[in-house]
């Protein structure tokens, strides 16, 4: 009797191990919330930064620390071009197709690297490009499905404005697919249409359901609002669509919250100190991250004049001090103080 008894209690154990939360678990999605490794909520706070073929060619892996430790940012999201895929006026340089070593360098000091294909802003693949794009992911998945630091972003900003396609749900269903055949569980970033702002387009008005493919074809992918798949987490990007005040950006997040959906902004940030797309960045620190929805800034390593800092380089490594930088711009400033409130 006292075997049999030891034999239960042992068995029970095994079981309450098996449904706690461990780092060997990695990321999950538990309704509206991303929790990370450690069974705490997880807000992704971080940058964009170069990735494999991208049109910039400022060095990635080199800054790991300094994104890590004197940042104190979570989250890098890596900005790639699928070869051979709809070229830009961009060059597709080579400098960072060390994409191992960038992956090594970022998630072993415990931040999460987003792999992200922008070859189609503002459109689809066609039925010729999707399996590209899907074989970019499988071939990426099956490295590192035993990584829950990497996560999968399906594509940049689909679809023009207007109402969202529903080609939005039919690429997005074929790809996540293909990364959850793999055997990897890791967490999939779906960003919304219209550039990615997921508005449908410019007003003041609050978002429309159909205009939205967050809201419209999100639940039939997320697991909690109903959807096929786990571990699926939604990004929307706030530029000029976002540029009419708080009220806006919170009821869309309220809805989609309100469906038990992860999400979090993707990109934001402007080129000056008096573009219309700074309102809306400032909007979004305002409003969601006091709603635990994450941010990510456009651009760590900027080619574009989208800065942190003030004077030549104007990214990550262009601060003046490692611990009371003086030359922060607008963004520079409340993308410091947001990680340091969140690392207290």
């Amino acid at each position: 009797m006292k075997l049999m008894r030891l034999c239960f209690t042992i068995t029970f154990l095994y079981y309450l191990l098996a449904q706690t939360p461990t780092s060997a678990n990695g990321f999950r999605v538990a309704g509206a919330s991303i929790v990370g490794p450690e069974g705490k909520p997880f807000v992704p706070l971080g940058v964009n930064m170069n990735g494999s073929e991208w049109g910039w060619n400022a060095k990635t892996a080199p800054l790991a620390d300094l994104v890590a430790k004197t940042w104190k940012l979570n989250t890098v999201r890596l900005n790639c071009r699928v070869p051979g895929v709809r070229p830009t006026k961009y060059p597709d340089y080579q400098d960072n197709n060390d994409e191992e070593a960038i992956i090594a360098a970022y998630t072993g000091r415990g931040v999460v690297v987003i792999l992200e294909a922008h070859n189609w802003t503002g459109t689809y693949p066609t039925d010729e490009e999707l399996p590209v794009l899907t074989a970019w992911h499988v071939e990426r998945a099956r490295k590192h499905k035993d990584n829950p630091y990497v996560w999968f972003n399906v594509m940049n900003e689909p679809g023009g404005k207007g109402e969202a396609s529903p080609r939005w749900l039919e690429v997005h269903r074929a790809v996540i697919r293909a990364i959850r055949e793999t055997g990897a569980g890791n967490i999939i970033v779906c960003d919304g249409a219209s550039w990615g702002q997921d508005t449908g387009g410019w007003s003041e008005k609050p978002v429309g359901e159909s205009a939205s493919a967050i809201l419209s074809f999100g639940p039939k992918l997320a697991k909690g609002a109903g959807g096929e798949f786990e571990n699926i987490v939604f990004s929307f990007h706030t530029y000029d669509q976002w540029k009419y005040g708080d009220g806006k950006i919170r009821d869309y997040l309220e809805r989609i919250h309100a469906r038990k959906m992860a999400v979090f902004i993707g990109e934001t940030g402007a080129p000056g100190d008096v573009d219309e797309r700074r309102t809306a960045a400032e909007t979004s620190y305002r409003v969601a991250l006091p709603m635990g929805v994450g941010i990510l800034a456009w651009h760590g390593q900027p080619g574009d004049g989208f800065a942190l800092c003030k004077g030549k380089n104007g990214g990550v490594r262009g601060i003046d001090d490692p611990v009371n930088p003086t030359n922060l711009n607008w963004h520079g400033r409340l993308l410091w103080d947001a990680a340091r409130a969140q690392s207290r």
